[in-house]
């Protein structure tokens, strides 16, 4: 049965016989590779017999064209670049919205088996270690990999996970600060999330650590399915919306944007693709997801290439966050930001030459 909308159950056969070229990578097509990769730790690019197999693990159907386009150029710029379909071949498994139909992609893929496993976010990862504690685990996204027990510390991360987390120290706290400068006036703040997520409840508690000190009250609006978006907006009584990231807010950004509109809701975004990508968005401030897409092909060298052992290769951090700001949606809003907000942001949509 082929990949069909989010939230089915995919079922394929194992004797299918698809590989995935660059081409079909970046039309996020999906399939099963017959000649699966070995699980050994060491090199196994380049050896004799079938060419290793890389599972993606990803919660919702699709991976966004410009991550895989990140993706595909970290790799061809590796020192010794490697190539989908020459060097490996990939294989992808979606859990649409339901955990356990994920649980089951993640055994597939341990099933196949895979050489390693490339989980798109907190979700798929704790998915994915449930599935095997031996296949090397890289960590596309993972919000808090050491409170969710994923890594024992960033440094070592002591089992066979590693890769690479969207969270720095105080980056919700930041994301406060930034809408309270550009709105002054605000003085209360929804902040929207799904309490299920790890990675959301710890947003959760720096925002209402940050929202005392500064006097602000804190409406939380919970939201585990598309359709508790709508009732959430309408029972929002606050000035502004906070957006924690997490798969469901980021997967439903564009519904949220409009419901935003609707409300006449000034938002912030930890995802800036809700910013730059969905007109509507008012503001964001997040890691440059490009930037993470493109360090993943590092982790799959070093443990394809380089043979290494994922408790040994450090968890990186983001090192590079944007702030943006649409300027058609600050003039839908019929709101002015501070000149001093502005001049730290990159303003959207581009200017010629910007």
């Amino acid at each position: 049965m082929e990949l069909s909308g989010a939230g089915s159950v995919h079922e394929q056969d194992p004797d299918a016989t698809i590989r995935h070229t660059r081409r079909e990578f970046l039309e996020g097509a999906a399939g099963v590779a017959v000649l699966a990769g070995s699980g050994r730790y060491g090199s196994v690019v380049g050896q004799a017999g079938p060419r290793p197999l890389v599972g993606m693990l990803w919660y919702p159907e699709g991976i966004p064209e410009h991550l895989r386009e990140s993706f595909l150029r970290g790799l061809r710029e590796l020192p010794r670049p490697l190539a989908i379909g020459e060097d490996f071949d990939l294989v992808f498994r979606f859990g649409g919205w339901d955990p356990a139909a994920l649980r089951r992609s993640a055994l597939e893929l341990a099933a196949l088996p895979v050489a390693l496993i490339i989980a798109g976010d907190s979700t798929s990862v704790h998915a994915a270690k449930q599935a095997t504690s031996t296949i090397p685990i890289i960590m596309a996204i993972s919000g808090d990999p050491i409170g969710e027990g994923h890594i024992v510390a960033p440094t070592l991360p002591g089992r066979n996970i590693t890769g690479l987390t969207n969270r720095s120290r105080d980056t919700s706290r930041r994301r406060l600060e930034l809408l309270l400068d550009a709105l002054p006036w605000v003085s209360s703040v929804a902040v929207l999330g799904d309490p299920d997520s790890p990675s959301a409840r710890l947003q959760w508690q720096e925002i209402q650590a940050a929202a005392a000190s500064k006097g602000v009250r804190i409406q939380t609006v919970e939201v585990r399915t598309r359709g508790d978006f709508a009732p959430a907006f309408a029972a929002i009584r606050s000035q502004a919306v906070l957006v924690l990231s997490g798969p469901l807010t980021t997967h439903h950004r564009v519904l949220t944007v409009d419901l935003a509109a609707r409300y006449k809701l000034p938002t912030m975004h930890g995802v800036t693709d809700a910013v730059k990508m969905t007109p509507g968005g008012l503001m964001a401030y997040g890691p440059d997801r490009d930037v993470l897409a493109y360090r993943l092909a590092h982790y799959v060298y070093r443990i394809l290439r380089d043979g290494d052992h994922p408790s040994r290769i450090p968890v990186e951090a983001p090192n590079k966050f944007e702030f943006v700001i649409n300027q058609d949606t600050v003039t839908d809003l019929g709101i002015s930001i501070p000149g001093s907000v502005l001049a730290q942001a990159t303003i959207y949509p581009l200017q010629a030459g910007g």
